[in-house]
C-alpha cells in the first residue's frame, strides 16, 4: 500500500513538474519573441555607438 502510494505521489510530482517547466519555458519563448525585436534594435544600436566611438577616437577615421 504505502510503495504504490509512493509512486502515485512521484508520478503526480513529474507532471507538476513537468507542466512548471512547460509553463516557464513557454512563457520564456512568448518573451523571447516579443523582445527579439527590441533586442535586435538594441543590438544594432550599440554597434553603431561603438563604431561611432572609434570613429572619433582614430585620427584615421576607421
Amino acid at each position: 500500500m504505502e510503495e504504490s502510494r509512493n509512486s502515485i505521489l512521484e508520478v503526480s510530482f513529474e507532471k507538476s513538474v513537468s507542466k512548471l517547466i512547460r509553463k516557464i519555458y513557454g512563457s520564456f519563448l512568448y518573451n523571447n519573441r516579443l523582445h527579439e525585436e527590441t533586442f535586435n534594435d538594441r543590438v544594432t544600436s550599440a554597434k553603431q555607438k561603438y563604431r561611432t566611438f572609434h570613429e572619433l577616437r582614430s585620427p584615421m577615421g576607421g
